[in-house]
């Protein structure tokens, strides 16, 4: 059974661990926070939940 895993902050970092999270077969991600409305738009646009 996955486990579900959010990511905050969607910069340098926190978009290398959504991109392995996306990848993984043992964490589901589910979704990521940013208080930059400009980086969240960004995931949305990646088809991730913002």
């Amino acid at each position: 059974m996955k486990k579900r895993a959010a990511v905050i902050g969607y910069g340098g970092m926190g978009g290398w661990h959504t991109e392995h999270m996306l990848k993984s077969d043992v964490v589901e991600l589910a979704g990521i926070y940013d208080i930059k409305e400009e980086r969240c738009a960004l995931a949305e646009s990646r088809g991730i939940h913002a």
